[in-house]
């Protein structure tokens, strides 16, 4: 029998997560308020399982003196052994019924990876089934299997009755000193494993307001957003369903006023999100709009059907071409997902502190005026800025970039770059900046009348006879001023 709550998390968060949550550890499921914990928990329960399992709080009473398990549970009235083979493992399934068999008969493994005590009530053979069984009756707890994981530690008393009862991996709420005092302690000694509620580390992505559990796609000074939600002030803001759409980290699209609103007070993050409103108001206006699924897993936005925007999990993912629509381009603090992301045509193009490694092709603006790009991660293929006409790259990793440059560049300002290598024709190029960059790997022809910075003495050689015979003259003046 399936807890209640199951089919609540089935329905909130979806099926994978609750049967995650199942699979685990069913005792999950009697955590109190466990449906509103995990309501902004995302669909994906994995990385949240031993968070969720430190909620049920094992308490480890310490003892003076640690008893052997065996024998406390000889106390009790059971006759248990260590289950440490699959023989062992399995030596108890005589006991239970035939559709109550418990998933441990078939996991070949299961005696690798747990520590497994076993046990038997001496009167398990002659105990009567109720018609109405519970979970803690004679008849379930009359033969019963302790499970610690190994590798996370979490402890799951199973049932006779298995799922024929609520939550039977739960069995006397997963306490063993709620079968025989001091039996945790003993458990915890006689493996070497704490089991006991811990303070368990948030995941990655996820943030607790209040005692819910929230994931997040971007923070941006301080506002968390999700897909359908963000986080502000320690407040949880909620999308209207079907109405509001999280488009890309601090910009709400209103299909229904077919509006864009941006969520940020912070000046320099909400400027760099103006282009994104400004280019669904124009390429939108006084046109039908629809918001499909797509094939990616998330959402198109369409005008008059044709598809001008996509974006999952409340990130762009894809945007359409920018000619007369889109002046410039400016985004801080975000981390793009897709197969691409096109900014082919804008003279503009400004990035700080941006992720692009979750998307598969990045068309880049090879005819733009002004190329800025300020800690940006993840940058991998063609970075074609061979007609750009100024352009900074810095405190940026190329080592799985092709780049193209302009030799006819009013400047080129790559300093504090990692993983540059290549041959480069500089030659006419008026400011170079490469400071804090190793060149090592480099190979270039500079601009002799040009304003360079940054190069070490073994990139002189590259300048033409003129550049050299200045550093000459240099050189001879100094001498003689000594």
């Amino acid at each position: 029998m399936r807890s209640p709550i199951y089919n609540i998390i089935k329905k909130q968060n979806g099926e994978k997560f609750a049967q995650a949550i199942s699979r685990y550890d069913n005792g999950i499921f009697q955590v109190p308020d466990l449906p509103n914990i995990v309501k902004y928990a995302g669909r994906d329960a994995m990385p949240l399982l031993p968070w969720l399992e430190s909620l049920k709080r094992v308490k480890i009473q310490p003892q003076k003196n640690h008893g052997d398990p065996l024998e406390l549970l000889s106390r009790a009235g059971y006759d248990a052994y260590v289950a440490d083979t699959l023989a062992k493992q399995n030596a108890i399934e005589k006991y239970f019924a035939p559709n109550e068999r418990l998933c441990t008969f078939s996991d070949a493994t299961r005696f690798k990876n747990y520590f497994i005590i076993n046990a038997v009530r001496r009167d398990a053979d002659s105990v009567v089934r109720l018609p109405n069984p519970q979970r803690e009756d004679k008849y379930g707890t009359s033969v019963i299997s302790i499970q610690i994981c190994k590798m996370s530690p979490f402890i799951s008393i199973k049932n006779r009755y298995n799922h024929t009862v609520e939550c039977p991996d739960n069995t006397f709420n997963s306490n063993p000193d709620n079968i025989i005092e001091g039996l945790s302690d003993a458990i915890k000694n006689f493996f070497g494993v704490d089991f006991s509620a811990s303070s368990v580390a948030m995941p990655n992505n996820y943030v607790l307001v209040g005692n819910q559990i929230c994931k997040y796609n971007v923070e941006q000074h301080g506002v968390y957003f999700g897909s359908d939600f963000y986080i502000r002030d320690g407040r949880v803001h909620n999308l209207e369903k079907n109405i509001e759409w999280m488009v890309h980290p601090g910009v709400i699209f209103n299909v229904s006023k077919k509006e864009a609103e941006i969520v940020l007070w912070n000046k320099d993050s909400a400027d760099g999100l103006y282009w994104v409103k400004d280019f669904l108001r124009r390429e939108i206006k006084k046109k039908a709009v629809q918001i499909p699924k797509n094939t990616y897993g998330g959402y198109d936005i369409l005008a008059n059907g044709k598809k001008i925007f996509s974006f999952k999990d409340g990130v762009m993912t894809w945007i359409g071409h920018y000619h007369d629509i889109c002046g410039d381009a400016g985004v801080c603090y975000s981390k793009f997902v897709g197969d691409v992301l096109d900014f082919i045509g804008l003279p503009n193009c400004y990035f700080e502190n941006v992720d692009f490694s979750n998307v598969k092709y990045v068309i880049w603006p090879t005819y733009a005026k002004r190329v800025y790009l300020n800690r940006v991660t993840g940058l991998h293929g063609i970075m074609d800025f061979s007609q750009v006409r100024d352009l900074t790259i810095c405190d940026c990793d190329l080592s799985g970039v092709a780049l193209k440059l302009n030799s006819k560049a009013n400047s080129i300002d790559l300093s504090y770059v990692t993983g540059w290598s290549g041959h480069y024709d500089l030659s006419d190029v008026q400011l170079f900046d490469c400071i804090g960059t190793g060149t090592d790997h480099v190979q270039m022809k500079l601009n002799p009348t040009g304003l360079i910075r940054g190069l070490n003495p073994r990139h002189q050689a590259y300048q033409d006879y003129f550049a050299a015979r200045r550093d000459l003259q240099a050189k001879l003046q100094s001498g003689r001023a000594h």
